[in-house]
């Protein structure tokens, strides 16, 4: 899953994402059958599961962030690694890196989603705790307004028209744990 805030992420200050709803999403938590319960669909394929794990990317198409052995992160485990992303051949030989980053004590960060719901963007600004779990820092001299500022900016930084802050359209709340070993 990708993170523009992929360091607190992994340092546990951002437990909480918004996702654009997609024209074609489906939410189930009516399904009987217990594997369905709490899931997102996008064309019948699952997209996110309460209870499944995702690893963290820091971009679209970037390798997954790998905890080195001294416990400090990396987007980028080998500078190989990139170069053949880039190149196209990962495909090739993706699996056999990421078998060698294990042998070396390397672990895939990874989050869990703990909880799925849906409502509008600007329904966040009603609950500040939200903002904090979107990771947005709490200076000791801010207001609540500032603060919702602060989450309007980094959510206009990332979308485009239509999906702006103003036009307040429909949105997942991931709720997750991270962690290394997940």
């Amino acid at each position: 899953m990708i993170f523009r805030q992929w360091k607190q992420v992994l340092d546990g200050t951002k437990t909480q994402t918004r996702r654009l709803r997609g024209d074609r999403d489906v939410f189930d938590t009516m399904m009987c059958v217990e594997p369905f319960r709490d899931t997102v669909f996008r064309k019948g394929v699952v997209k996110w599961r309460v209870g499944n794990t995702y690893a963290v990317q820091p971009g679209r198409g970037r390798p997954a962030i790998w905890i080195r052995p001294d416990g400090s992160a990396t987007d980028t485990p080998l500078d190989e690694y990139v170069r053949k992303l880039e190149s196209g051949t990962r495909r090739l030989w993706g699996p056999k890196v990421k078998v060698w980053l294990r042998e070396h004590g390397y672990i895939e960060a990874r989050i869990r989603i703990t909880k799925i719901r849906r409502e509008r963007l600007k329904d966040i600004s009603l609950h500040f705790d939200d903002i904090q779990a979107e990771g947005v820092k709490k200076d000791i001299l801010d207001v609540g307004y500032t603060w919702l500022m602060r989450w309007v900016k980094l959510w206009d930084s990332i979308y485009r028209k239509p999906y702006r802050w103003d036009d307040n359209p429909d949105v997942w709340v991931l709720e997750f744990e991270s962690g290394s070993g997940l």
